[in-house]
């Protein structure tokens, strides 16, 4: 009787530590479950931070090429104006010559 004692004490002390454990792995569970879910809806607003940025650089690099593209066309409408400010200044310089040769 006391070898029949001993087991089901036995089986019941096993039982009681096979329940504790499954209630340590519960808890452990619900925490490693919570975690994931917060590294889940960090990473999601990561992803959407990254898309906002992605589509203000998209943005921002059509305004770059925006600038660009005015600035070329300044350029060739500055070069266009000095160069017909040369051909005046020239012609100018050949009248006020004509008039001193006249003068003369």
């Amino acid at each position: 009787m006391k070898a029949a004692d001993a087991r089901l004490w036995a089986a019941e002390a096993d039982e009681r530590s096979t329940s504790e454990e499954r209630k340590r792995l519960a808890v452990e569970r619900d925490s490693l479950t919570a975690e994931l879910r917060g590294a889940q809806e960090k990473l999601s607003a990561s992803e959407a931070a990254q898309t906002q940025i992605q589509q203000q650089n998209v943005k921002l690099q059509d305004k770059v090429n925006e600038s660009e593209a005015t600035s070329v066309a300044s350029q060739v409408k500055i070069n266009d104006l000095t160069e017909q400010l040369n051909e005046k200044s020239d012609l100018l310089d050949r009248e006020r010559q004509l008039l001193v040769i006249r003068r003369m």
